[in-house]
């Protein structure tokens, strides 16, 4: 069952889109002629605060534990990614993001362990290449697919940083060999990876 969205969503509107992917009634969303703006009610609470939208931004925790989505199509106009945005979709299998996002936020895709399928159009603010997605200059490792297969990885010289959560859970990677430039390694960032 998909769903496909056009003009203006707030925090009211994704309360609904949460409630609707959680309870086997939405597995495919477009948002691409969507746009974000603030206004309405939270979309999501978590340990006590209340998280609403902003303007031309996928918000924290927005598409969290949606666990019926299988595809979503991300809005044209947005500019970030925030934190955990698709945390626990463990059904998500394809994700397209547009041109304008010129920020990814830590685990954009942790616990979604089935995202295979991974588009970004026409955007020169990242790369993507063999499951793993850095940012324009490949000077940080923002996020790796768990289902890429990576055992022994060498990463890459000139990488100064690896965000949060960005190998959790990625079973196929047994060994990393850091390279000389790398300067921070964030939290979680190989929990529950094969890593021996």
């Amino acid at each position: 069952k998909g769903l496909i969205i056009i003009g203006e969503m707030n925090g009211s509107d994704f309360k609904i889109i949460r409630d609707m992917a959680t309870n086997n009634k939405l597995s495919f969303i477009d948002l691409s002629e969507t746009n974000i703006i603030s206004g309405g009610d939270y979309y999501v609470i978590s340990y006590s605060t209340k998280y609403f939208t902003k303007n031309n931004e996928f918000g924290y925790l927005l598409l969290s534990d949606c666990k019926k989505l299988k595809k979503i199509i991300l809005p044209k106009t947005i500019v970030e990614i925030d934190n955990y945005a698709f945390w626990g979709c463990s059904n998500l299998k394809s994700l397209v993001i547009y041109s304008k996002v010129n920020s990814i936020k830590s685990g954009i895709w942790a616990r979604c362990d089935k995202l295979n399928d991974v588009k970004i159009i026409d955007n020169p603010n990242f790369h993507f290449e063999n499951s793993i997605l850095y940012d324009n200059n490949y000077t940080k490792i923002i996020a790796a697919l768990q289902t890429g297969y990576y055992g022994d990885l060498t990463i890459k010289e000139g990488i100064k940083e690896i965000q949060s959560y960005a190998f959790s859970n990625c079973k196929s990677l047994t060994c990393v060999i850091f390279p000389s430039t790398l300067t921070k390694i964030d939290s979680c960032s190989f929990e529950v990876s094969g890593l021996t």
